[in-house]
Order: structure tokens, then sequence, then C-alpha cells
């Protein structure tokens, strides 16, 4: 069967640890940062084993993670010292792809809507659970849409949030303190936003061929040409001094970053894999203090961009041999294994009949094949 690979959305680290959500099936792991063994921890209790994409983003409160739900029915919290869950219900339970980020402020926390008609704001005091959308109606009135399509939130100042809406020119400010919003609607842009980062006066927009300049009377001004050097339509903002790092995400055909001087208006690539066929496809990418953790779908392994060095540590993601799972390799992904072992039944039973041998046995052969 080869390497048993664990994949993952994103990432929190808690006392030297990266903590992460298995993004092919049900399952919390943590990697250790020294050594880089993987430890199970636990499944999230009442969702499916075989379910893919169960949380898209992660955060951390104190020594609680939370999980912001993308195929899940419920928002998960995990106390770490504790070793317990907290599974908050959830309304519109069913709907896909619900949220895409999720900010920390004071004792909330705040899920942004994806495909979910609503920002959730939770108090980690006592868990309760706050739906903003009186927001809805204007944006679809304003945008066309029938959903939300935020994407990753930047912060303006320390309780003021910017939100851009995907493939649009809308962007939301939200003030995470009185929950007031306001929409920004920019005119000018060439194409559509998909990327918003703020410095101190400034606001940066970015599209999928353009940077654009907001400064604080709201004068838009494009800076610098992005057809050469972005070939993606969704990307992730770093801001580090006067540079601007822009990461692709779900891309099969970059595996740079752009490094924009903000100061010179030039711009450069950043390579981040050491093997240039890989192409990155990064599905994770999180900033934790002057490092970028990406995951490489393509590599399956965590990249650590630090800022400061200009340098990259490549941590490949794989189970030891000895680590015991219940799932299996699939075509399409990861199968539980006791439905491994009905499917195999299933798909052979009837063959193997015809041909009056014992299924049981053809299906221990190709078992060899795989473990």
């Amino acid at each position: 069967m080869g390497k048993r690979l664990l994949g993952f959305n994103d990432l929190v680290i808690y006392e030297d640890q990266y903590w992460v959500a298995c993004n092919n099936w049900n399952g919390l792991y943590k990697i250790d940062n020294i050594n880089e063994d993987i430890s199970f921890i636990s499944e999230f209790p009442g969702e499916k084993r075989e379910q893919k994409d169960l949380y898209m983003r992660t955060a951390l409160y104190k020594k609680r993670i939370i999980f912001a739900p993308s195929s899940a029915k419920r928002i998960a919290i995990y106390d770490i010292e504790h070793s317990r869950w907290v599974m908050l219900k959830l309304e519109n339970k069913d709907i896909e792809g619900k949220f895409h980020d999720i900010v920390v402020y004071d004792h909330y926390v705040f899920l942004i809507g994806h495909r979910y008609p609503a920002i959730i704001k939770i108090d980690m005091e006592d868990y309760t659970i706050q739906y903003l959308n009186d927001w809805v109606e204007e944006l679809k009135t304003l945008s066309g849409e029938n959903i939300p399509g935020f994407v990753f939130a930047n912060k303006v100042n320390d309780n003021k949030i910017l939100i851009p809406q995907f493939l649009s020119n809308i962007i939301m400010e939200l003030d995470l303190e009185t929950n007031l919003y306001r929409f920004i609607k920019i005119a000018v842009l060439e194409s559509n936003i998909v990327g918003v980062a703020k410095t101190e006066c400034n606001t940066y927009l970015f599209s999928t061929n353009v940077l654009c300049e907001v400064d604080g009377q709201g004068i838009v001004q494009k800076i610098i040409d992005l057809n050469k050097v972005l070939e993606n339509l969704f990307y992730y903002a770093v801001r580090d001094n006067n540079c601007l790092y822009i990461f692709p995400i779900r891309s099969t055909r970059q595996n740079t970053a752009v490094m924009i001087d903000l100061q010179t208006r030039k711009s450069k690539s950043v390579f981040l894999e050491k093997q240039e066929d890989h192409y990155g496809n990064f599905l994770c990418i999180r900033e934790i203090g002057k490092k970028v953790h990406l995951f490489s779908r393509k590599s399956n392994s965590l990249i650590i961009y630090d800022l400061c060095k200009n340098s990259c540590r490549e941590i490949q993601i794989c189970f030891k041999k000895d680590f015991k799972t219940n799932f299996v390799e699939a075509e399409d992904g990861y199968m539980d294994l006791p439905i491994f072992f009905e499917d195999l039944e299933n798909t052979y039973k009837s063959h193997c009949i015809l041909e009056k041998e014992s299924y049981g046995g053809r299906i221990w052969e190709i078992c060899k094949t795989k473990f």
C-alpha cells in the first residue's frame, strides 16, 4: 500500500505540537514539531468516520481548539487540558462548505460563512452562539449572489476585520465588539477581488490580475500588474513590514508565493518546495508569528516558511509502519477498514461463485498486496 498519508486544511500550535483535523477521514491528530511523530487523539463525535473535509479552519483559544465545520454537522471544540469534546449544534447543518475562516477576539470566536448564510459568534465562557445574519439580504442585493462567499478575513485594527466576498468587488467591514457592519464596494478594479490585506495606513486589494492600494480617503490606485506572477483564483495574503506575500491555495499549477515590496512596487517569486514537479496545491496556509505554515497535498508535507530568514523547512507527513489506523487508501481517497472489507466482499462475491472458488481466498490474496 505504500505510505499512509495524513492531509489537513489548517493547524494550530500548542506546546510545540501541530494539531490538525484530517481532511481525508474523521480524526484529530497531533504532529510533534521536533521528532515529527504523528499521534491519533480522537474521532470527532457524531460525524461519519469516512467523511472528507469535516472542518476547514481551526483556532486556538487558551487550551481549547475550535474547528469551523465544512461538511461536519456541528461546531467542534476540543479541550486539550481535559481531553474532552464540546459539540455545538448548528442550524442548517446540511450545508456543504459552511465556513472558510475563523477569527478570535477577546473571549469570542467568529466563524466566517462561505456558503453558510451567517457569521457565527461563540462566547467561549459559556458556549452560547449568536447568529449574525442581518446583513444577508443587503449583500444579496449588492452582489446578486445567494450565498455569502466570504473568504479569508484580515484585521483592520484590534476590533475590526475586513472580509472580501470571493470573486466580487464587495468587502464587509465588521466590528467584532459591537457586531456592526458596513459593505464597501470597489468600483474601479479591472477584475473581482480574491483577497485583502491591511497596513497601518492603507488597504491592499488583489484580484486575479491587479494589486490596488486604497488610502485613508478611499482613493484607489493600481500599483502592480499581477497577470505575469499569479496563475490561480484563490489566495491568502500575509503582510510583513513593507512586504506583502501572496500564497496560492488549491492551485494545481503554482508552487511559489509572490513577494511584493510595497515601497518599490516590485515583485519576485518565492520558491516553496524543493521538487519543482510537485506544483504545490497548498490546502493549508496559516501564519503564526513570523512563520507561514503550508500543507502541500502534492508532496504531502508541511512547509514552514520563515519570513525573517527567507527559508523553508519541510516536514514529510506520513504514518510510521507501526502506526495503527482503521483506514486504508482507496482510489478516491481513504476508506474505513470495515467498509473496505465489505466492499471487497460485495465486489468479488458473485465473480468468485461463478468460478467456483472461495471469494474469501481471493480477498485474502488482494489484501496481502495492500498491506
